[in-house]
């Protein structure tokens, strides 16, 4: 009559407990789900908000080349309009008696005491006729004199002028050819000066464009983790994934995330389960037997209590050194709420282990132990 009651909560105990279990699964993997379709929508935000920014940027880069090419094309019309255009011997070789050929011819006058002389030659004729005839004759001799004397003068000095105006003239013709040829390597320089200025100022404009669109992605970061904060399941920002990475402790994660420790964590708590179970049923069996005989209850042996010290000292062991390796994780990360169902089962066990010190009963352990599992 009481061995049905006692195996039906027995039984409604495992089931209870399985379905805890697929429950608690079912809830990680909805909030693993709902993360991922979270971190998708940010990821989809930023992408479209970066795909903006290089829109913007080939505009930016666009107008800034047809920007240059204007400025080129007007460096070039107003180098082409300052080429200054030469004479007729501009373009071939000339030489110095072409430029002599070229002079056009000019009459110099005579000194002033050469024209004086001249004058009074031609006036003599009228101012110092004689009645004699020898006189005149005398006269007219000494006026062609002067006049051959006069036109002696004369050709040395047109010639020395003809000279001077010719040389003056080739040496323009001289330093306009030097213009213009430095003139035509102008240009050059310019040019070369041009494309250096222009290269400094499309090395400044990228820099600029750069800053720009890092200070873009800086701020599309900034609201999309504004759109994760209001999101109905929160996860973790990249700043506090950073914050994290720096309060942990890198060895101990190396060893909670090896192997061996998931072995081990593995091992302690099949043995554990299996401990539970045997212990429950030893239990279960031991009551049925006193109430049948009407004995009294009798306590748990002293080996039972000594096991299940050493299994909630290595849960407590294990639980301790994740918590010291995840660190500000353990609570906030992905995995916080198996943590913390961990953190409780470990209570739960210490509490189990400290009942029969403070004087309980072992039938009150029993359910904590179920639970446990």
């Amino acid at each position: 009559r009481f061995k049905e009651p006692a195996l039906c909560f027995f039984r409604l105990q495992s089931i209870m407990a399985s379905a805890s279990r697929r429950r608690n699964e079912l809830v990680v993997d909805m909030v693993k789900e709902q993360q991922r379709l979270d971190r998708n929508d940010m990821l989809c935000v930023v992408q479209a908000q970066i795909h903006v920014l290089e829109k913007s940027l080939h505009a930016m880069v666009q107008q800034w080349y047809e920007r240059q090419e204007a400025v080129r094309a007007a460096i070039d019309t107003a180098m082409a309009d300052r080429v200054l255009p030469g004479d007729d011997l501009a373009g071939e070789e000339a030489s110095f008696m072409d430029v002599l050929g070229m002079v056009p011819p000019k009459h110099c006058s005579l000194s002033p005491h050469l024209g004086d002389v001249a004058e009074e030659a031609k006036s003599g004729e009228s101012l110092e006729v004689d009645a004699a005839g020898n006189e005149v004759e005398h006269e007219r001799t000494s006026q062609s004199t002067l006049q051959n004397v006069a036109d002696d003068v004369r050709r040395p000095v047109k010639a020395a002028s003809q000279i001077s105006l010719a040389s003056s003239r080739f040496s323009k013709i001289v330093s306009l050819r030097s213009l213009l040829s430095s003139n035509k390597s102008c240009p050059q320089t310019r040019r070369t000066v041009a494309s250096q200025d222009a290269a400094k100022l499309r090395k400044h404009r990228a820099t600029k464009d750069y800053k720009t669109l890092m200070s873009e992605v800086h701020r599309s970061n900034t609201v999309a983790s504004k759109l994760m904060g209001q999101s109905t399941i929160r996860e973790v920002s990249w700043q506090r994934e950073q914050w994290i990475e720096k309060a942990a402790w890198p060895r101990l994660q190396q060893v909670v995330n090896h192997r061996l420790f998931f072995y081990s964590t593995s091992f302690v708590i099949l043995a554990n389960c299996i401990f539970v179970a045997l212990l429950s049923h030893m239990e279960v069996t031991e009551a049925f037997k006193e109430y049948d005989l009407g004995l009294p209850a009798t306590p748990l042996p002293l080996w039972v209590t000594i096991t299940e010290s050493i299994f909630t000292a290595a849960f407590t062991v294990e639980l301790l050194i994740r918590l010291a390796a995840n660190f500000v994780s353990f609570g906030i990360g992905s995995d916080a709420t198996v943590n913390i169902c961990d953190s409780v089962v470990v209570m739960l066990s210490m509490v189990a282990v400290v009942f029969p010190s403070v004087g309980l009963e072992g039938s009150t352990a029993g359910p904590m132990r179920i639970l446990r599992l």
